[in-house]
């Protein structure tokens, strides 16, 4: 399905797509962001196993739940200025406007969430559902849903080549 929020938007006017199931996790993430007075804007959602990524802050796990459809990478705009992967690192976090840290203090406090800042392998512009690990009988069928699903769209955007 194709998401939009109030305060979450695709970066350049993208479309976001996600699994229909992880769009309640969406309207959490666009709530806290209202509350933080901060835009999120996504670089990635929804990507499909067969189209691959270059130059990524961490390699694509095998069971990616950006295939799902439960999961962004994001940026944060707050006050005109942009949040990127390096300011929202888990150093430098607390050298960011407080409404910044409260939104990351907010996904981190919510437990359906993942921020991906926490991760081994530091990923501060994930947010995700973990489904890959509650679930993974459902995490394939959600992949195969948004396969075909998506499949079937003419994208606004695409984002692989």
């Amino acid at each position: 399905m194709a998401f939009e929020g109030r305060q979450i938007k695709g970066l350049h006017g993208r479309q976001i797509l996600v699994h229909q199931d992880f769009e309640k996790h969406m309207w959490k993430i666009d709530e806290y962001a209202g509350q933080c007075n901060v835009e999120v804007l996504i670089v990635h959602a929804y990507r499909s196993s067969v189209n691959k990524l270059t130059n990524t802050i961490v390699e694509p796990a095998k069971y990616s739940n950006h295939e799902a459809g439960h999961a962004i990478d994001f940026n944060l705009k707050y006050k005109g200025d942009y949040y990127i992967s390096t300011q929202l690192s888990k150093r430098n976090l607390k050298n960011q406007p407080q409404p910044i840290q409260d939104f990351i203090l907010a996904v981190r406090g919510n437990p359906d969430l993942r921020w991906g800042g926490d991760f081994g392998t530091e990923d501060p512009v994930h947010i995700d559902f973990p489904l890959n690990i509650v679930n993974k009988t459902r995490w394939k069928a959600c992949e195969k849903e948004c396969a075909a699903d998506f499949s079937m769209r003419i994208p606004k955007w695409q984002f692989w080549k």
